[in-house]
Formats: C-alpha cells, sequence, structure tokens
C-alpha cells in the first residue's frame, strides 16, 4: 500500500472514530440524569413541655346573715354588700343551683318564722314554707325546684321537711321521735344527709338517706355529729363534732360519703353552716370563739390548712353567720 492510500484509510478511521463519540455524547446529553432520592431526614425530638400547675382561682359570692340581714361578699371577704334588711331578723342564707336565688328563714308578718326565696339581689322576697325558729340549714335540691329544710311547728321533736319553690306542695320526709334538723342534699339528688338526736339533745349522729325518706342510715357512732355538708363531687361530707382529744372543744371533720374514715380537719370552739366551694378546694364557716363569742367568717383548705379570716366585728355587731357559698 502506498503512502498516500495509507493516509487517507487513517484518516477516515478518525473521522469514523470521532463520529461514534459525538453520537454518544449526544445520546448522554439527551438522557435526563436520575434524580437521586432524597436521604431521609430524621424529624428532630420534639420536647413536650409539662403542662403548668393550674392556679386554683377561688371566685365566687359567700352570703352570711349579720345582725338579722342577708349579706353577701366577694370569696376572698372583699367588697361586702347587705341584700336585706334586718326588719324582718333574716338568716341563713342558701343559694339556688344556678345562683340567681337565695333562700333564708325570716320572721312573717304574723310573727311565725319562715322559709323565704329572693332574688340574688334581695329583690322579690316570697314565702314558701313555714319553718322552725333558728333552723341552721335550709339546703336546696340540684335541680332548684325543692328545698328542704327542718321544722318542729307541725308537731315531733323535729322534721325533715320539703317544699316546692314553685307551688304550696310540702311533705315530711322523716317520721322518728328524733330531733332532726340541719339537712344537706346531695349534688347528684339522691340523698339527703342530716343530723338527728334520740334523746334530746344529749347525742347526736348523722345520718343519710334516700331523697324520698327512705333507706335511713346512720353514718357516725361518736355521740357529737352534726351540720353535715356534702363535698361538690359528693364523694365526702364534712362535719362538726366534739374533739377526741377530750377537751370537749369542737372540731370539723371529713369523712367519706359512707360515713368511714372520718378525718380531723381543723380545731374550733363551734363552726356552724360548713359551706365548700363550688370547686371542692375549700370550706367556709362561722366561727364561734368562746372567749369571745361572737361569730366571725373564716375560710379554710379542705385538708383543714390555712384558716383565713374573712370578716371582723364591729360594736353591735351580733357576728356573722350561715355562709353559703356560690359560683
Amino acid at each position: 500500500m502506498n503512502s498516500t492510500r495509507k493516509f487517507w484509510l487513517v484518516l477516515a478511521g478518525a473521522i469514523l472514530f470521532m463520529g461514534i463519540i459525538a453520537c454518544s455524547c449526544n445520546r448522554l446529553s439527551q438522557t435526563p440524569a436520575p434524580t437521586p432520592s432524597p436521604s431521609p431526614t430524621e424529624e428532630p425530638a420534639t420536647l413536650t413541655p409539662n403542662p403548668p400547675t393550674p392556679t386554683v382561682e377561688h371566685t365566687g359570692k359567700i352570703a352570711f346573715s349579720r345582725n338579722g340581714g342577708i349579706y353577701v361578699m366577694n370569696a376572698d371577704g372583699s367588697d361586702q354588700m347587705q341584700l336585706s334588711n334586718n326588719e324582718n331578723q333574716v338568716s341563713h342564707p342558701a343559694w339556688s343551683p344556678d345562683g340567681q336565688k337565695i333562700a333564708f328563714d325570716s320572721v312573717d308578718s304574723k310573727g311565725n318564722w319562715a322559709i323565704y326565696v329572693m332574688n340574688a339581689d334581695g329583690s322579690n322576697q316570697t314565702k314558701v314554707a313555714d319553718a322552725l325558729v333558728g333552723d341552721e340549714c335550709i339546703t336546696w335540691s340540684p335541680d332548684g325546684q325543692k328545698i328542704a329544710f327542718s321544722s318542729s311547728i307541725r308537731g315531733g321533736n323535729g322534721a325533715i321537711y320539703v317544699a316546692h319553690v314553685n307551688d304550696t306542695n310540702q311533705y315530711r320526709l322523716t317520721n322518728t321521735k328524733d330531733m332532726d334538723g340541719n339537712p344537706a342534699w346531695s349534688p347528684d339528688g339522691q340523698k339527703i344527709a342530716f343530723d338527728a338526736s334520740p334523746d334530746g339533745g344529749k347525742n347526736w349522729a348523722i345520718y343519710v338517706m334516700n331523697a324520698d325518706g327512705s333507706g335511713l342510715i346512720r353514718l357516725t357512732n361518736d355521740g357529737h355529729a352534726i351540720l353535715p355538708a356534702w363535698s361538690p363531687d359528693g364523694k365526702k361530707i364534712a362535719f362538726n363534732s366534739e374533739s377526741s382529744d377530750g377537751s370537749q372543744k369542737w372540731a370539723i371533720y371529713l369523712m367519706n360519703a359512707d360515713g368511714s374514715h372520718p378525718i380531723h380537719l381543723a380545731d374550733n370552739d363551734m363552726a356552724t353552716n360548713l359551706a365548700w366551694s363550688p370547686d371542692g378546694q375549700k370550706i367556709a364557716y362561722s366561727y364561734d370563739d368562746l372567749t369571745n363569742p361572737t361569730p366571725i367568717i373564716y375560710v379554710m383548705n379542705a385538708d383543714g390548712s390555712n384558716q383565713t379570716r374573712l370578716t371582723g366585728t364591729q360594736p353591735g355587731w351580733e357576728g356573722d353567720q350561715g355562709p353559703a357559698w356560690t359560683k
């Protein structure tokens, strides 16, 4: 092969090789590069903060009696305001479940004691039943339709009665020879607790019965228990009794609703009308210190701690009694 032909053969091979390379590059340029799968990314750990400790605000209103009139104040004792005058000697207020009305006892136009209901602002006072002088507890049914109270006017040593708020229908629940008083309606409306003495006041016990008066059960056995007050959840009953230390002083106790596991909460010479706060965290009561026998409204935690005075005394006062708490 001569040199000229050899040259052209080499040149043709080079051109062919360059064409193959060009076609390959062209195909590569037309084939999209695969999209790489994103590498899995771990979500950063989320720290769930501890929920803040709730701040319990003890709000609402407390009604009480002073010098023959009904007063109302904030739960901390501020803004004390008179709702009714002392012209007819009213006492022992009890809030309706919705907080719109207050029941109380008072002397009627004939000079007899009776149960009345008024609006929460003191207006529209209406008589609903006759009552016992000095009765210390009036209690509403949870549906707000009825009021239970104690009375001896109709004979006997004292019995628990129920009056309908919107009509004149009244009926007697207890029919024993005991002195029955201070009823307290359970929050579910199924039971009524009360105190009773079978021997004219020498020994007292707390009983519970169905709301129709049936199923009577004795809860306490110490001979001194009075003034039951249901906790808002219905699981506990606070009451007043003589202290177990032999001092003959009185104390506030707390027991399960079936009467079991009574525990001592606080000493006092005589506390009356125990009233739970709507949230069940506190108990208000009227404290009668025998060294200064003018009742004063106090409040304490439901475990008996942090006893705090809400009202004071002034010359001429007969004292503050019968606290009742509403939202």
